[in-house]
């Protein structure tokens, strides 16, 4: 009987365990992913030099939830995240083999802002956020992410 006891209470406090590891991650409030859709954002950045959403040293990262356009009934949250263009010397090239800062007459270069703000929208569903969409980028912002 003893051990019966034990048993089912060593179960019990397991699943109380586990419900509250789920809780710890959002719980019942909400918005609650907002690290974590800056984390996908920044696994997700653009690497493609082509690419007019490309940053060199992409920094200073944070996300504005958007009420709007998520549904917290059906646990689907939508971020805005925003990064900052943070480095002097940014070039990419149009080519593919282009490496940053590459100097060379064979491939045309371009410069990218130092103070660009580019911004991806992150919708994470269930605790999880697996759709990065990067939609906009927009010239120049300060330190203090005016634009100027």
């Amino acid at each position: 009987m003893n051990k019966i006891l034990i048993t089912c209470f060593l179960v019990i406090s397991f699943v109380s365990f586990d419900d509250n590891l789920f809780a710890e991650e959002c719980g019942s409030s909400f918005p609650c992913m907002e690290s974590q859709a800056i984390e996908n954002a920044k696994l997700n950045k653009i690497t493609n030099q082509s690419s007019p959403f490309f940053g060199c040293m992409l920094q200073e990262w944070h996300a504005n939830f958007l009420l709007n356009k998520s549904n917290l009934d059906n646990q689907i949250e939508v971020w805005e995240v925003f990064t900052y263009e943070r480095f002097l010397a940014c070039y990419r090239s149009n080519s593919t083999t282009g490496e940053v800062g590459e100097l060379g007459v064979d491939t045309e270069k371009r410069r990218v802002i130092n103070g660009t703000r580019f911004k991806a929208i992150v919708i994470c569903e269930k605790n999880i956020c697996s759709s990065v969409k990067w939609v906009e980028t927009k010239c120049c912002f300060n330190m203090a992410h005016e634009e100027y």
